[in-house]
């Protein structure tokens, strides 16, 4: 079996994860690694993390969902010769929005919530028409149990990082699973991967952000295929 360490979006909790996890192939032993949410980290702190959990005496992948791919990408810098390659759904490797992080300070952006009904906000933006009211929910209350001062700091996070010099120094296969009807992550955000890591192979799944749970068997499906082709 191969580990897959899933390092989670913009909550840190991992919870999301559930649709994924359940349809993993049995090639795939997962292990979710959440992030402490009191703590406020950033990406370099929550790289060191990872890497402190990863036995590297086991083959493994790296994948990381949207707020995460940044993680991942530094946290694989330090592979050995058992990580067989880097997932990233629906994420960047700089800033996703850079002219909007110039003209709306990420404090507003996030107060902006009160006036915008979480639910629609998170359908709209990130689950899509296809997710279950269900799904919705608990995305709902998983958001709402992060502390504000947490969101607003990943956010910020966000606006500030770029680690292209690390993801073009890389030696890893590389899959960017591209989400096509997302509201979240532009296309862009795979352009300037293509543009820094030429050799990135490229899976679109035709749905929203949340891609890794509206269509879990179409992921692990790209993802085996990445594997068994080898590097790109």
């Amino acid at each position: 079996m191969i580990d897959v360490y899933l390092l989670p979006g913009l909550d840190g909790t991992g919870s999301l994860f559930s649709p994924f996890v359940k349809a993993a192939p049995v090639w795939a032993n997962t292990i979710v690694v959440p992030y402490d949410n009191d703590a406020l980290r950033d990406y370099e702190q929550l790289a060191l993390d990872v890497s402190r959990i990863i036995d590297a005496q086991r083959e493994y992948i790296l994948l990381g969902e949207s707020f995460s791919g940044p993680v991942a990408i530094l946290a694989a810098r330090k592979g050995n010769e058992n990580i067989r390659g880097l997932v990233l759904s629906a994420s960047f490797a700089k800033d996703p929005h850079p002219f909007l992080s110039k003209l709306i300070p990420i404090r507003l952006i996030w107060k902006m919530k009160k006036y915008l009904p979480m639910r629609f906000g998170i359908r709209y933006f990130l689950a899509g028409s296809e997710a279950t009211s269900k799904f919705i929910n608990a995305a709902e209350f998983i958001i709402r149990s992060i502390p504000d001062e947490t969101i607003v700091s990943r956010l910020d996070f966000v606006q500030k990082i770029d680690v292209s010099k690390t993801l073009g120094k890389l030696k890893t296969p590389v899959l960017y699973m591209l989400a096509t009807k997302d509201r979240s992550v532009p296309s862009s955000s795979l352009e300037t991967i293509k543009t820094i890591f030429p050799r990135v192979e490229v899976a679109e799944i035709d749905t929203s952000h949340f891609l890794l749970q509206n269509r879990p068997q179409e992921a692990w499906d790209a993802i085996t295929r990445f594997i068994e082709n080898g590097s790109p």
